[in-house]
């Protein structure tokens, strides 16, 4: 998570408390979600591994919140602290679009609120090392938002990472606070994954590939040597931030999965440049006190940039 809390919020709050408008017909899943008018409690912590593509050395990278939200979908919350999370409504071989407006809330503004939970601080414990996390407030931003969240980035570049070893076990503990209740969990890490060919050229040692216009994305990657088979989350979107839109797909984890041009059209109405990023993860629901939901995710991950000529 880029500590740029400002921007996203400021443009969640403006973006998301407008009307709504209609979305794109494409292949579509209904979120069966609470009212956004609800009060919903909810965990989320993802530790990420990201293929380094030719560039520095990566190590686990963790980040956690814990949000009292009321007035806004729950997805919503999630994006503006730029929050990933997969879509599990998402069918096996499907792919759904999702524009700003899909979030839009009739709230008012005096309506709309997203506290993020204390749970004291979280440990994660690796094969070989183990950190510490405290939770870091938030900037005094709007009154719509307070809290604190939870990351291995600490500001002004620094990092805390732990060395990722596949199929070994991490334990992510805390000891909870106030309202909200401790956890202990173990989770086992998935194999790295990394992307190999963008429409059949071979991608490995490139960060970006190049595709004509009106072309399917062909997705090519490494099959887990373990035999591991667990599904794979894909996004494609026109940039950063939680205003963007972006493609959600979910394949099976076979190597190889096809976005059809047609599924791009509205995406690339807005630029030639499109990010996708692939995951393979194992995740977790985890019952904490005061929590309505916690979802623990361990994800591998590997992004390039496609360039439509």
């Amino acid at each position: 998570m880029k500590f740029m809390l400002k921007k996203s919020f400021i443009m969640v709050v403006f973006g998301l408390l407008a009307a709504c408008s209609a979305e794109e017909t494409l292949p579509q899943i209904v979120d069966d979600v609470t009212s956004i008018e609800e009060e919903r409690r909810v965990g989320s912590l993802l530790a990420q591994f990201k293929h380094p593509r030719g560039e520095r050395d990566e190590g686990l990278t963790v980040h956690a919140q814990f949000l009292d939200v009321r007035g806004v979908q729950l997805d919503s919350a999630l994006e503006s602290l730029e929050v990933w999370t997969p879509d599990v409504h998402l069918d096996v071989a499907s792919c759904s679009l999702r524009t700003p407006a899909r979030y839009a809330s009739t709230a008012g503004a005096d309506q709309f609120r997203l506290d993020l939970l204390d749970v004291g601080r979280i440990r994660v414990e690796g094969p070989a090392q183990s950190i510490e996390l405290e939770a870091r407030r938030l900037p005094d931003l709007l009154s719509a938002f307070s809290g604190v969240i939870y990351g291995t980035e600490q500001g002004f570049g620094e990092r805390r990472l732990l060395d990722y070893a596949p199929a070994s076990s991490y334990r992510f503990s805390a000891p909870g606070y106030g309202v909200t209740g401790g956890f202990s969990v173990e989770m086992f890490a998935p194999e790295p994954l990394h992307i190999a060919e963008v429409s059949r050229r071979d991608v490995r040692y490139h960060s970006t590939a190049r595709l004509t216009l009106g072309s399917d994305i062909e997705l090519g990657w490494n099959m887990a040597d373990s035999g591991e088979r667990a599904d794979i989350f894909i996004d494609v979107s026109t940039g950063y931030g939680p205003d963007r839109a972006r493609l959600k797909c979910r394949a099976e984890d076979d190597g190889f999965f096809t976005i059809p041009a047609g599924m791009l059209d509205q995406l690339l109405d807005e630029t030639a440049t499109l990010e996708v990023s692939m995951r393979r993860v194992h995740t977790l629901n985890v019952d904490i006190k005061g929590l309505d939901v916690s979802e623990f995710i361990i994800a591998t991950t590997d992004e390039i940039t496609v360039v439509f000529d």
